[in-house]
């Protein structure tokens, strides 16, 4: 086989820029001798051509191709009815969410009241200002009530519970009583009881 490191050095191959009157008009075209067109460049000419200088502007010309690539391929996606269709499918739970905390917001605090006072003060109605002051007013203290209600409910729940308990205890001795007249037989009183 013999030496090839000779061979390769040889080999090596540097894409250049390309004069635009250099090139054939449509792709894959060769011009009728099949010769290919080239420059030959001194030591300084390749050495400035690849500096750092040159490898950045390099650089930064793709960069530049490249995001007018991207912009291109986004606009054509955005154009497109079924990205449209997808995004607003998409937007529908965040939007109804939206909807859904505003709507529980203004329910547990005074905030629709305050924006319709702001509202009817911009527009001079200090009428209205006052019927929505008082509606607030009512708000608060039926919200309080509502609080308050909370500690106090178990309470109450516990109560309830013991009434209702000792009226079914009654109300089935009170019928074990009835059985035990009509049947003139006093161990009938506690059969309601047992049988429940």
């Amino acid at each position: 086989m013999g030496d090839t490191s000779k061979a390769s050095e040889l080999a090596t191959v540097v894409r250049l820029p390309v004069d635009q009157h250099e090139q054939p008009d449509q792709p894959g075209e060769l011009r009728e001798s099949g010769a290919l067109s080239g420059r030959v460049l001194t030591a300084e000419q390749y050495a400035r051509t690849f500096s750092q200088r040159e490898q950045a502007f390099a650089r930064w010309r793709g960069y530049r191709a490249d995001a007018v690539w991207l912009a291109n391929a986004v606009r054509r996606l955005a154009a497109d009815d079924r990205t449209k269709f997808v995004a607003r499918q998409v937007m529908f739970v965040p939007v109804g969410a939206g909807v859904v905390f505003r709507r529980v917001w203004e329910a547990k605090t005074g905030s629709r009241y305050e924006r319709m006072m702001r509202a009817a003060e911009a527009a001079g109605d200090f009428e209205a200002v006052a019927e929505w002051e008082a509606r607030a007013v009512a708000e608060r203290q039926r919200r309080h009530q509502r609080v308050m209600d909370w500690i106090t409910h178990p309470v109450q729940i516990a109560k309830t519970a013991a009434v209702s308990v000792a009226t079914g205890v009654g109300g089935l001795l009170g019928l074990g009583v009835v059985m035990a007249v009509a049947e003139d037989n006093a161990a009938l009183v506690n059969d309601p009881l047992m049988g429940a």
